[in-house]
């Protein structure tokens, strides 16, 4: 996490602006408050009704739906929930495809889009109780595999532009949103009720 900047830009105005912490927390601040405070509620209806690869793929599927398959490789609870809300930023940010994103994340940290999104999954991660204020390795290896395997499924003339990794072998079969809404929030019961027991390992 940065605690201060400390850059000096001047602006197009002329002006002299200070990027602190506080500015920047200030930026967060403007697109946490546009959708109100986070339920689990919300961050499942949003991404439920987001498609993945910006509709380029054979049937609508949602960033709801990958976020539960990606939590389903994980036995261990507490990287099970970390799959589930790995993408949990993009119910305030929308979701950007990977070439985007990376371009977006060019620059300046706080003129990044990634910095935003990191900023926005420490506020994620301390309210539902995560572990650690990062995606885990493991959780973004597994976010890899599961794009080839989508890509494979439901996009396969991209399928040889996606990361090196091997797909997994079930095939995926996009949901309706209802259902993607309504598996993530079961999962989330799931793993929380495992949390609040102590079994986030």
């Amino acid at each position: 996490m940065i605690d201060c900047l400390n850059v000096i830009e001047t602006a197009a105005a002329g002006g002299v602006i200070f990027a602190t912490r506080q500015i920047m927390d200030d930026v967060v601040c403007s697109v946490w408050n546009l959708y109100g405070d986070p339920t689990i509620e919300s961050i499942a209806q949003s991404l439920a009704r987001q498609c993945r690869y910006s509709g380029h793929c054979r049937a609508f599927y949602s960033v709801a739906q990958h976020s539960v398959l990606v939590s389903d490789q994980f036995a261990d609870p507490g990287l099970a929930l970390w799959g589930l809300l790995h993408d949990a930023a993009e119910a305030w940010i929308g979701d950007v495809v990977r070439p985007l994103k990376r371009m977006l994340s060019v620059g300046p940290p706080y003129r990044s889009l990634g910095w935003i999104e990191q900023r926005i999954l420490e506020r994620v991660a301390e309210r539902f109780g995560l572990r650690g204020l990062f995606v885990p390795a493991e959780v973004v290896e597994a976010d890899d595999r599961m794009t080839v395997t989508e890509a494979r499924d439901l996009q396969p003339r991209y399928a040889g532009k996606m990361p090196d990794v091997a797909p997994y072998a079930a095939r995926v079969e996009p949901w309706m949103h209802v259902v993607a809404e309504t598996r993530f929030l079961r999962r989330f019961a799931e793993l929380d009720e495992a949390r609040k027991a102590g079994r986030l390992l």
